[in-house]
């Protein structure tokens, strides 16, 4: 697995010898984790090979009510969810972790269809979405274009549309007050339209970006308080100084708020290429290739 790079240290107490397996993790902290999923029931880590940043975040962090505490915050710092897509699974070393992961792109390049494939994901595993929609097609009708056997699915999906920038602000303030356990991802598709119209019809730019700031921050808390990845999509526009290159609308504030950001290009017919540019544990520059289709998204190896 990517996570599993090669670090130098000293194991723990609870990893004596350099090694320990799953079964010797406390079901307490097993227990919905999808690392026996990915690396397969009794497999051996070799602690020395787990990444720096996971251990330095332990001796941060004082967890002595736990059995082998170590291992446990590794495993619950590496607790993902599935993206509902294979090749993004792969991407992001196993699925979606707390923060936000925002998807830029231009139209038509599949963005939408990953947040529905994910929140489908997300729906079958028993929990709620929320999802804040400005564009133009329903997510419902999407998602079930992409699969109608999911159409029951659908009364766990809470869908918010609103029609100006303060009503985006608005709902992501009171989803931070939430304390509903049941939800499992919250999606903004796309936050930008709404945020450009503010900037155009209003000389304010700076209390547009400000606003923008807000929108963010509760959104962070959200996600940090209930433990659940958010998705953010945004649009792109060219880059005057560079000849070919394009800038995501929001520019630092999307990019610094981000946990996670992956680019989203077109290529050869329906060919899509998914860049990870910002990530906590995977390497920065990995790709995937996929192709896009009425369908959703298909998984593709090879060259494109």
């Amino acid at each position: 697995m990517s996570f599993l790079s090669g670090c130098q240290g000293s194991p723990p107490p609870c990893c004596q010898g350099g090694l320990v397996r799953w079964a010797d993790v406390p079901q307490c902290i097993s227990t919905g984790s999808r690392l026996p999923g990915l690396l397969g029931a009794g497999t051996v880590l070799k602690y020395k090979k787990l990444p720096e940043t996971i251990k330095e975040s332990y001796q941060k962090t004082e967890r002595k009510n736990i059995k082998d505490s170590c291992f446990s915050y590794i495993v619950m710092s590496m607790r993902v969810v599935p993206t509902g897509v294979d090749v993004f699974d792969v991407l992001l070393g196993g699925g979606y972790s707390a923060g936000i992961t925002t998807f830029y792109g231009p139209r038509g390049v599949g963005k939408t269809t990953v947040c529905i494939m994910s929140a489908q994901a997300v729906l079958a595993a028993g929990k709620k979405v929320i999802y804040i929609s400005t564009e133009n097609i329903s997510p419902v009708v999407r998602m079930t274009q992409i699969d109608e056997g999911n159409k029951k699915l659908l009364s766990h999906l809470l869908f918010f549309t609103p029609e100006t920038f303060e009503e985006q602000t608005a709902i992501c303030e009171k989803l931070r007050r939430t304390t509903e356990r049941s939800i499992g991802m919250v999606i903004v598709d796309s936050i930008a339209p709404l945020y450009r119209l503010r900037r155009a019809e209003q000389p304010d730019i700076e209390g547009a970006i400000r606003e923008l700031g807000r929108q963010m921050a509760y959104l962070t808390d959200l996600s940090r308080k209930m433990e659940i990845p958010i998705l953010i999509t945004t649009q792109v526009y060219a880059d005057i100084e560079k000849q070919d290159a394009i800038k995501m609308v929001g520019g630092e504030i999307l990019h610094y708020g981000s946990t996670c950001l992956i680019e989203l290009q077109k290529r050869a017919h329906n060919l899509r290429r998914a860049i990870l540019e910002k990530h906590p544990s995977v390497p920065q520059g990995n790709s995937v290739v996929f192709t896009l289709c009425e369908k959703g998204i298909v998984s593709r190896t090879g060259k494109e």
